[in-house]
């Protein structure tokens, strides 16, 4: 009787855990509730001043949803040197993963999309060619972003948003798009 008990206490715990992963992913993912302009935001604060220290300008911003372990929004970056006399034209891209599990701690990170924690056939299908270099964000207002900016700690379910088409990737921002003629 005990075993049978335990046995179909495990199977409510499993039952349980994978219902509350799938509607914590759908329903209640924070990730989700941030808009574009804050995306776009988050790549202005970790990017300045580090493409004028390398005369590159930002040409194109894409983004990912992705889920593994935990949801997580991957982006990629396209840059282009500022002058021609400088060397090599062709596009430098890179990029990051922002990622948020509010399974167990709510806690942020970011990882720039590199070899040291990514297959490097990954990162040739992503198309990333340079490891992503940010800016030295302080903690705090690296803190204060995500919580007064992206309000990733706020308990408010924002109503209407909808799930992105996931490992699909996404243009948020475009300079001097090619135009056919």
């Amino acid at each position: 009787m005990f075993r049978q008990q335990v046995n179909n206490d495990l199977l409510l715990i499993f039952i349980y855990s994978n219902f509350t992963m799938k509607t914590l992913d759908e329903a209640q993912n924070v990730l989700l509730n941030v808009s574009d302009k804050q995306w776009l935001k988050l790549v202005e604060m970790l990017t300045y001043g580090v493409l004028e220290l390398n005369s590159r300008t930002l040409e194109k911003v894409e983004i990912k949803y992705s889920v593994g372990h935990y949801p997580a929004m991957l982006f990629r970056l396209t840059t282009i040197l500022n002058d021609s006399a400088d060397g090599n034209l062709s596009p430098q891209v890179s990029g990051f993963r922002f990622a948020f599990d509010q399974d167990i701690d709510d806690d942020v990170y970011i990882e720039p999309l590199s070899s040291d924690g990514f297959w490097e056939d990954y990162l040739d299908k992503e198309g990333i060619t340079h490891v992503f270099a940010s800016n030295e964000v302080g903690i705090r207002k690296l803190y204060r972003f995500i919580n007064d900016e992206l309000h990733l700690w706020d308990d408010v379910l924002f109503p209407g948003v909808e799930k992105p088409v996931e490992d699909t990737w996404r243009t948020l921002l475009e300079l001097n798009p090619l135009t056919d003629q």
